[in-house]
């Protein structure tokens, strides 16, 4: 039998002791921990300071996007722009405009940067073939967006088509042909 190893972080010992505290120094706490982590910050205004305005609320997460395209001696770590995406997910409760959003804009951003500097990086490409894809995935989960966002879409594959970078263009006429389907369901 396998030996269960130790928690480094024990959940139920914290939430123990969070609940014995006061409203005011948990509010201390959460002040606190925004003046240590600049994604903190971003959570919460997401979850509570921006609810009804999604332009407002992607703001953080589309910045963190465009410091992946800024430095011209280093590559755009893709990694990076997907846990802005999905730490968008987390704060927003899973609201799906915003996280469409940010995968298009980040599509966007990747597909501009590729076309400009006419890079072949098989990792690289490899890496936005796989955002693509989980655009696609997002998108047949709210097929109900994609009309709204299907002109964006089609001049991202458009771009990326003129370079002709295989398997990069294959999402979007996956997309395509899974919302030809969807329609055809209702």
């Amino acid at each position: 039998m396998a030996q269960k190893t130790k928690e480094a972080f024990d959940w139920d010992a914290i939430y123990r002791q969070l609940q014995q505290e006061k409203k005011a120094d948990l509010i201390q706490l959460v002040q606190e921990l925004t003046a240590v982590s600049p994604t903190v910050a971003q959570f919460l205004h997401a979850r509570y300071l921006h609810t009804q305005d999604i332009t407002a609320r992607i703001q953080p997460y589309q910045k963190r996007i465009d410091a992946q395209f800024e430095g011209e001696e280093t590559w755009p770590d893709l990694g990076q722009i997907a846990q802005a995406i999905q730490e968008y997910q987390l704060a927003a409760r899973q609201e799906p405009e915003g996280t469409t959003e940010l995968y298009v804009y980040a599509l966007e951003a990747a597909a501009g940067f590729f076309w400009g500097m006419g890079i072949h990086d098989i990792d690289l490409v490899g890496d936005v073939a796989e955002l693509a894809w989980q655009c696609v995935s997002h998108f047949n989960n709210f097929p109900n967006l994609y009309p709204l966002y299907a002109d964006r879409l089609h001049a991202i594959a458009a771009k990326l088509d003129e370079h002709q970078w295989e398997g990069l263009t294959d999402p979007f006429y996956q997309l395509d042909a899974d919302m030809d389907n969807s329609e055809e369901l209702l």
